[in-house]
């Protein structure tokens, strides 16, 4: 408090394989002793722990996080590049197998085709379980293992029970609490959500994605305001992360604010022609029937839409109700993971007044 120095001291080491650990561990311990901090004996066992005997194998691995954090569908796959490079280093490095787990069940999310969805979430169950099985007392494995149970197998029970158990053993592991977030988002928790995704922010503010899940969960308690700006900041962190521009758009839209709305939506990555056809149906120019006639001509000259998803989305914000479900029956026949967003995504929201919403979440689980 009076900015008086408590503690120094000089490292010179050759980084021989398994060195920097022990370098590590050495200077944490001298931290905690100069602080006066007692460390439990699960926190001296972290600090040092030696993650892996090949330095060449933890370098990949950080610059497979780097990647990783950066939320860009290129990066996501440079990413799961550097983590297998890690694990071939090192095939013991439990970490590297929850980064390779973290990078394949992204795969879907941004668009990456190869490999399609099952197998992608296959591989990264098969990583994840890796990881838990060479160390179940690392946090990282675990959160990789609870985000698939949701997103992929729709085990909503068991994926809160690998996210409770990672925070257990690592309550500083931000990765964690932000998909943690996602769970309790998922399920109409909103407020829970808020507290976990603000949490991740707390123990890392230099995670954009962490910034646009607080965001989100903003959005869904209503702070409009404050939605917007943690979407700025991960914007600021990662200006190449697209999704924080579709959080903005939705809040500008609940504000009415339409013009401002379509510039976010295309730098979202929503294609202009659809963007024009979902202004001109809010604003009042076109009804239901125009709209799904001007898709339907637009989809000749920019190709069909990703998958159903995607359809049923678009169907729901322009009022297309019958349509949107059909859609929404054929994600659920092939588990699509973005309609467990039904409480979440505004285009789904549209769609609650039907009995057939209330019925889809329950055969969900959620």
């Amino acid at each position: 408090s009076n900015d008086s120095h408590l503690w120094t001291d000089r490292y010179t080491v050759d980084l021989i394989p398994g060195e920097i650990f022990r370098v590590q561990a050495e200077i944490a311990e001298h931290v905690a002793l100069a602080l006066d901090v007692t460390l439990l004996g699960t926190e001296r066992e972290a600090i040092t722990k030696e993650l892996t005997a090949s330095q060449g194998a933890y370098e990949k691995y950080l610059l497979g996080r780097y990647y990783w954090n950066q939320r860009t569908a290129p990066s996501i796959m440079r990413a799961a590049g550097y983590f297998e490079q890690a694990v071939g280093r090192d095939s013991t490095f439990a970490m590297a197998h929850a980064g390779l787990a973290d990078s394949y069940q992204l795969f879907p999310t941004y668009g990456i085709k190869n490999p399609p969805q099952a197998e992608a979430f296959t591989r990264a169950e098969k990583a994840a379980r890796k990881g838990i099985a060479l160390d179940s007392t690392l946090a990282e494995p675990h959160a990789s293992l609870g985000s698939i149970l949701m997103s992929h197998q729709w085990d909503f029970e068991g994926s809160e029970r690998e996210f409770q158990k990672a925070i257990a053993l690592d309550p500083r592991y931000p990765v964690s609490y932000y998909w943690y977030g996602e769970l309790l988002m998922a399920q109409g928790r909103f407020d829970e959500a808020l507290a976990a995704t603000a949490k991740a922010v707390e123990l890392d503010p230099g995670l954009a994605i962490a910034h646009y899940l607080l965001g989100g969960c903003l959005r869904m308690v209503g702070r409009l305001e404050e939605s917007m700006a943690e979407a700025r900041k991960s914007l600021e962190l990662e200006p190449g992360f697209k999704f924080p521009h579709l959080n903005i758009a939705t809040a500008y839209l609940l504000q009415g604010r339409y013009d401002e709305a379509w510039e976010e939506l295309i730098l979202g990555g929503i294609p202009p022609p659809l963007v024009e056809i979902h202004r001109k149906f809010k604003t009042g120019a076109i009804d239901v029937e125009t709209a799904i006639r001007e898709l339907e001509e637009v989809e000749k000259v920019i190709g069909p839409p990703p998958d159903a998803a995607a359809v049923a989305h678009f169907y729901g914000l322009i009022g297309a109700v019958d349509l949107a479900f059909e859609a929404l029956e054929e994600a659920y026949a092939t588990r699509h993971f973005q309609i467990l967003w039904l409480r979440v995504m505004p285009g789904y929201v549209n769609l609650k007044d039907d009995p057939r919403y209330e019925e889809l979440l329950k055969r969900i689980g959620i």
